[in-house]
């Protein structure tokens, strides 16, 4: 049994940005890993039960669980930098809470500091890794999702004004290289 199409409810979000839904398939219980969904969302999804960790992909979004944002960058769902542009920000605060949380040993769990908010939902990064391949032509960017193809972006909407500014200006300095 390869894939099979199940209604999913998304329970969290996982280091990563995928949303972890639960299908009980066989009499056994599994989780399945989604991308781009949000907590509470319910979506009819294709999931392939032959990969472990079990993998889904939205087929359609039936119920909106409310911390659904459209990215703020046209990039995001190509370059792997904003693993969580798809959540508001309220909702991708309390991902990040929970992400820590979740692998705090139990005793520490309800101990967590206060969380440090970002300035700004953009501009805040001050840190980031750019990757270049230079062989018939240069090409700089950041590592698409899941992969090692280098996304060429023009402009990094997370990334401080500054340090985004340097990074357009690589290519110039490289160029001939």
């Amino acid at each position: 049994m390869a894939s099979v199409v199940r209604e999913l409810r998304v329970d969290k979000i996982a280091p990563g940005g995928e949303g972890v839904a639960f299908v009980d398939e066989g009499g056994e219980r599994r989780a399945v890993f989604v991308p781009d969904v949000a907590v509470g969302d319910v979506v009819r999804a294709e999931i392939d039960l032959a990969s472990k960790p079990a993998r889904g992909r939205v087929t359609e979004l039936l119920t909106p669980g409310g911390g659904r944002a459209e990215p703020a960058c046209a990039f995001a769902r190509k370059c792997g930098g904003c693993d969580l542009m798809h959540l508001t920000g309220d909702a991708r605060r309390e991902a990040y809470v929970a992400i820590v949380r979740e692998v705090m040993p139990p005793a520490y769990r309800g101990t967590l500091p206060a969380v440090h908010a970002a300035r700004s939902e953009l501009g805040y990064r001050t840190r980031a890794r750019v990757h270049v391949h230079a062989k018939r032509r240069l090409e700089l960017g950041f590592l698409g999702a899941g992969s090692h193809q280098i996304v060429e972006v023009p402009a990094c909407v997370v990334l401080e004004p500054s340090i985004d500014a340097a990074r357009a200006k690589l290519a110039e300095y490289l160029r001939g290289a």
